[in-house]
């Protein structure tokens, strides 16, 4: 995790907040990795303005309920690990986009890392960030 994190970082294609992206969650796509037919991971590298509160937010084009893991780490290091860490599960349903509210949060540039160990064929995943009021 800590090389992927070191690239993400280094990547250079850095979304600033408020910003929305799309992922096609399937092996070979462009900016996902996994092991076919098993698990796919993507990830985006975020700016975050200023201090405050955020949203990430997430839904899917699939008609199943589908299990994800979300990762954010500051690119920002304290010796070899992030300033900042913290992983979730949740349980997408159809229709239903989740919500990944985090308070007092610092200014920064962050690895967003989402997984799914149950990648259906077309699977489409959008997230998106911006400061919560």
């Amino acid at each position: 995790s800590e090389l992927r994190q070191d690239q993400a970082c280094e990547s250079g294609d850095v979304l600033v907040s408020p910003a929305s992206w799309n992922h096609t969650m399937g092996c070979g796509e462009e900016g996902v990795e996994g092991q076919s037919g098993d698990w796919v991971v993507a990830q985006r590298l975020v700016e975050l303005p200023e201090a405050g509160a955020y949203t990430f937010t997430f839904s899917t084009n699939s008609s199943e309920q589908l299990s994800f893991k979300v990762e954010l780490r500051n690119c920002e290091r304290d010796g070899l690990a992030s300033i900042y860490f913290i992983e979730t599960w949740f349980d997408q349903y159809p229709n239903k986009p989740h919500g990944l509210l985090l308070l007092d949060f610092e200014a920064g540039t962050y690895v967003v890392r989402i997984r799914v160990d149950e990648p259906t064929e077309g699977l489409e995943l959008a997230m998106s960030v911006d400061s919560w009021f």
